[in-house]
Formats: structure tokens, C-alpha cells, sequence
């Protein structure tokens, strides 16, 4: 197990569960996208320091950072004195910023704000690659650790298209550039066969787990560190 997404889901007393997607462009509209992404940051936070307590303290936390948070000096400053609060260290987090949002706002300045965060210790993925049709250069220059491969191509590994070779391709980049690869959306034993096969180690999607609530998380923890543990293994 190499990490942990944090996803957030409104649970609205009329509609029940509300996907991301439906409701975060509305707030990336206004400031209270920095509020949901503050709140975000205090939970994960928080959470970290509570499994850290009960004997995981090594877990990885991924999480996303929203356009008004890139490149906002109170940002960086608020994310230090959060590590200072719940003493939690740099390297378990890694914060994601979609290729799109990436290619839609970067700048000079923005840049400067990703190599603040690796200098802080941070680790930074680029998600929904090959979504945004982003340029090698931006690869090569912009300070990613990670590229996380769209979903929309691991639909169609099985099929013999632009497709597979996509992700060929971005798994050799990442050879060359340095990056792990990570393949997102999952689904099924053959997906996760071919992308092995193809070289892919860190993959991601339902085939695992579908997203479990805050308070299971300690549950699944322990479920897996005692199938480990049976088979000889590290969890």
C-alpha cells in the first residue's frame, strides 16, 4: 500500500451524497473554494496524527489543491503552521493539481510556488494526465514527482489503440524524467494484469477499494495489516 487519496463528498440532507465534480467548479468560483480547502488540510491533517498514535505512522495522504490555492503566499504558510499543529511531516503528503487546472494558469510565479513546496518537503502530482493535452516541456520543467495517468485511458488498455500506447509512452517518460507513475481508475483484474505487464507498479482504482468513509479507515488499516501479516508481508 503506497498511499492514500482524501476525497470529499458533500452530504446534502435533501440529496444525499454530491460528487466533487458537481459542486467544487461552482466553488473554485468564489473564496470559499480556500475554505473547503483549508477544512480539507485541517481533516487529513488531523487524521494523520490520530493513525500516527496508533502504530501507522508512516501512511501517505495525497490530497488536491484547488487554482486559488496555487500560488497564494497564506497558503504555504497556513499548510507549515498545520504541520506544526498536528506534527505532521512533509513527506507523507503529497498534493496534486489536475493537468488541466496546470495548463489553464501556469505561470512563472506558479512555479515558483510548486519548488517552494518541494523545498518544504512536499511531494507534488500532476493528476488526470493526458486529460489536458499538456506538452513534454512543462514534464520536464515543473518539479511533478508523480504522474497520475487519466482514467480514461486505462478503460481502454485492453484495446490494441492510441490508447495503449499512450500509456507506454508516459510510463517511458517517466523512466526518463525520474517520475512515478501512477495509474488511476482501476477497475478489473485484466486492467491491472496489462498495466503490470506493462511496467506500471502503482495503480489505483476500485480494484482495491471503492472510497471508504473517515471513520472505516482505521478498520481497513487493521484488516490489512492482519492479511499481511498472514501472507508475510508488509502492508
Amino acid at each position: 500500500m503506497y498511499c492514500f487519496e482524501a476525497l470529499i463528498r458533500w452530504k446534502h440532507p435533501n440529496k444525499g451524497i454530491i460528487l466533487p465534480s458537481e459542486f467544487i467548479p461552482t466553488a473554485e468560483k468564489t473564496d470559499f473554494i480556500e475554505r473547503i480547502g483549508e477544512w480539507v488540510i485541517e481533516e487529513v491533517f488531523s487524521k494523520i496524527q490520530e493513525l500516527g498514535k496508533l502504530g501507522y505512522d508512516n501512511l501517505k495522504f495525497s490530497l488536491n489543491i484547488s487554482v486559488r490555492q496555487i500560488g497564494n503566499r497564506n497558503f504555504l504558510e497556513y499548510i507549515e503552521l498545520c504541520m506544526k499543529k498536528y506534527s505532521v511531516k512533509p513527506e507523507n503528503i503529497i498534493l496534486e493539481i489536475t493537468e488541466t487546472v496546470m495548463i489553464n494558469n501556469f505561470s512563472k510565479d506558479i512555479n515558483e510556488f510548486f519548488y517552494r513546496l518541494k523545498e518544504m518537503g512536499f511531494k507534488i502530482a500532476l493528476d488526470d494526465f493526458g486529460s489536458g493535452y499538456s506538452s513534454i516541456s512543462y514534464l520536464k520543467n515543473i518539479p511533478f514527482d508523480i504522474i497520475k495517468i487519466d482514467k480514461i485511458f486505462i478503460d481502454k488498455i485492453s484495446e490494441e489503440g492510441v490508447e495503449k500506447l499512450f500509456i507506454k509512452t508516459a510510463l517511458a517518460i517517466g523512466e526518463k524524467l525520474g517520475k512515478q507513475i501512477i495509474a488511476e481508475g482501476v477497475e478489473s483484474e485484466q486492467q491491472k494484469k496489462l498495466l503490470l505487464l506493462e511496467g506500471c507498479r502503482l495503480l489505483q482504482g476500485y480494484i482495491f477499494s471503492k472510497p471508504i468513509k473517515d471513520g472505516e479507515l482505521l478498520t481497513y488499516l487493521d484488516y490489512s495489516r492482519k492479511i499481511s501479516k498472514t501472507a508475510g508481508c508488509n502492508p
